[in-house]
């Protein structure tokens, strides 16, 4: 069996609005999503022909993945995802996981799973409302409340900045556990970002170990918001798990993998991650990283670019699409 894996940060998915006065309440004023929305890196909702012309590119570079499995992050919920898939993707997935987590903008991860795909969902985990180490020393409780300054709804000691979902999923006879995440954002103070960002990959790495004590094949999948690469990366807790053979990170033998446009700076790194169990690495027939739904921008990529990419709000989104590509069939089985 030949499962196709992708993982696509989809950069801002939102649910577009009706305001509407409901006929048979003429007082009551409502909100009723009526399809998907685009904002820019300032807040601001694009309009819908940019937005027709950004989700098209987004719906293109994920049917040229052609994923079985996706992993998504920035998008406001399964509402939206619906929406999108109906929309964008003519039904192309028929089952989707997402659990509401702690974004303050509301964004959120999820999974989808393509209508053909003989796979079975076998357990779905939030990790949403995990306390950080030192909330739980102190013994303080989540805080959720809204913030007037930032117009934006705190989490206050939440170990995820969304979740880490984890969804159990068994496929050409291989227990698989997606554990896909969104961690901390590089932005403000640095010093403190990287703190957040190693207590989560810290707690990653905990949730790969108790996959694999239950005899599952974990996979770690998403935006970890960092390249490892860096001195004193955050990421190293997960990083250690690849140099201990614990999983296998297929883009290792890609030279150029960086992942993301950053065009403030017009800089690329590498933010995105797709990290198999070790078994899986003999399993692995193909690793790509698709690039032609980068705005114009992104002078570091020289190839074909969708017809409909320009240079401002029309890109596919500001990361790119890892996609692994593994024939079960030839799964490593365990020594006897």
């Amino acid at each position: 069996m030949e499962l196709r894996l992708t993982t696509f940060n989809l950069e801002n998915l939102f649910n577009r609005y009706l305001f509407a006065d409901d006929p048979t309440a003429p007082y009551e004023q409502q909100l009723i999503p009526v399809g998907v929305a685009g904002f820019d890196r300032f807040g601001g909702i694009n309009a819908a022909t940019t937005t027709l012309i950004q989700r098209n590119n987004t719906a293109l570079a994920i049917l040229e993945c052609a994923p079985d499995i996706l992993a998504v992050m920035e998008v406001e919920d399964l509402r939206a995802l619906r929406s999108f898939n109906d929309q964008y993707l003519d039904g192309y997935f028929d089952r989707m996981v997402m659990v509401e987590g702690n974004d303050g903008r509301g964004i959120n991860v999820g999974l989808c799973i393509k209508r053909e795909c003989e796979a079975t969902i076998t357990g779905i985990r939030t990790h949403a409302d995990e306390l950080t180490p030192k909330a739980k020393a102190n013994g303080w409780h989540m805080d959720r409340y809204f913030d007037p300054e930032t117009r934006t709804i705190k989490a206050k000691n939440a170990l995820f900045s969304r979740d880490c979902l984890e969804v159990d999923v068994d496929a050409g006879g291989a227990p698989l556990t997606f554990l896909v995440n969104h961690l901390k954002s590089q932005a403000g103070d640095k010093k403190e970002s990287d703190a957040i960002r190693k207590m989560q990959a810290e707690r990653v790495a905990e949730l790969v170990g108790e996959a694999k004590a239950k005899g599952r094949l974990p996979i770690v999948m998403g935006d970890l918001n960092q390249d490892w690469t860096e001195p004193k990366s955050a990421l190293q807790p997960i990083r250690d798990l690849v140099d201990k053979s614990v999983l296998f990170d297929p883009l290792a033998s890609i030279k150029e993998n960086w992942t993301h446009f950053y065009m403030v700076f017009h800089e690329v790194s590498r933010l995105d991650y797709l990290l198999v169990d070790k078994s899986l690495e003999a399993a692995i027939q193909k690793t790509t990283i698709l690039r032609k739904g980068l705005s114009r921008k992104c002078k570091q990529y020289t190839d074909e670019r969708y017809p409909t990419i320009g240079y401002h709000d029309t890109e596919a989104s500001d990361h790119c699409p890892i996609t692994v590509a593994l024939d079960l069939e030839k799964l490593a089985k365990p020594a006897s």
